[in-house]
């Protein structure tokens, strides 16, 4: 990738599971069970970094969601098809996740790292 989101040619296209979703869901229920005592605060930002693509039951994502929200401080939901200008964040993973998000924001190259770096920057003071 080239400093202005240029570039990866035809890297993608060796990741055998592009543009099939993850289990979101699921994967958020996991870090819950293993890690939301120990590492969930009132004071906890939360970063998540995706496309909202999610092959899971959407109510699951939606539970977990709900539950990362009541246990932290602030969720940025950072996803690099923001990038596009017709993008609409309505696929059903992050529709489900959306109401429960403070701030989603795009991650589609350093510039759009950069403003997320600044919303964090205002968040912790």
């Amino acid at each position: 990738m080239q400093k202005d989101g240029r570039g990866g040619g035809d890297c993608f296209q060796h990741v055998p599971q592009w543009s099939s979703g993850t289990r979101i869901g699921e994967s958020l229920e996991q870090f819950l069970r293993t890690y939301g005592k120990r590492f969930l605060g009132s004071r906890s930002l939360i970063l998540i970094f995706s496309d909202g693509w999610d092959l899971g039951d959407p109510a699951i994502l939606g539970e977990a969601m709900s539950r990362i929200r009541r246990r932290s401080h602030r969720i940025l939901w950072l996803n690099p098809l923001m990038g596009c200008p017709d993008y609409q964040p309505i696929c059903q993973g992050m529709a489900a996740a959306l109401p429960w998000v403070d701030r989603l924001l795009p991650a589609h190259n350093l510039n759009a790292l950069a403003g997320a770096v600044h919303t964090v920057e205002e968040w912790t003071g």
